[in-house]
């Protein structure tokens, strides 16, 4: 099951959070691929990124703590990764290569801009890309990204979790 939750943060926090991850002075890194399985099919594609958290080692970027809003409202017993992902525009819609991110556990991903891209999983269903937007669901999904056509790019925050009923992250 999907969960899809609108108007996700209020709107002063959202604002902030977009503003931030917008902003000319916040470090996106290049990453050569989308994602592993996307190296030999997607060979034209990149992205950029920014580690937010990892694992065991917790916070790998003084932009973690400006997620605790969204950490707080997904009551989060444990993290696994948060990674934010930033897809330049492209001249057509290109969807990625399906993947799990993590194993047992819940995936979230927070829309940052909203614009014509979106996530797909396998059985068809599509989720657009609007902001302040939160899909939530269970990490054994296989779902895939796209680009977008009408903004200059699509940012999403994929958060990878267990919930306080939840394990623990290896």
């Amino acid at each position: 099951m999907i969960n899809i939750i609108d108007n996700f943060l209020p709107k002063k926090e959202f604002d902030d959070l977009k503003n931030t991850m917008e902003s000319a002075y916040f470090p996106w890194y290049f990453n050569p691929f989308i994602t592993d399985a996307s190296e030999l099919s997607d060979i034209d594609l990149y992205q950029f990124t920014h580690r937010l958290f990892v694992g065991r080692e917790g916070p790998s970027s003084e932009g973690y703590r400006m997620l605790e809003p969204i950490i707080q409202k997904l009551n989060v017993k444990a993290i696994c990764r948060i990674k934010a992902n930033l897809l330049v525009k492209t001249e057509k819609i290109r969807e990625h290569a399906f993947h799990t991110d993590f194993f047992n556990n819940r995936t979230a991903i927070y829309y940052i801009n909203t614009n014509n891209g979106y996530t797909k999983f396998a059985d068809g269903k599509k989720i657009e890309s609007i902001a302040n937007r939160l899909i939530e669901f269970d990490s054994n999904m296989s779902h895939a990204g796209s680009t977008c056509t009408d903004q200059k790019c699509r940012i999403v925050i994929n958060i990878n979790y267990y919930p306080l009923t939840g394990g623990e992250c290896k």
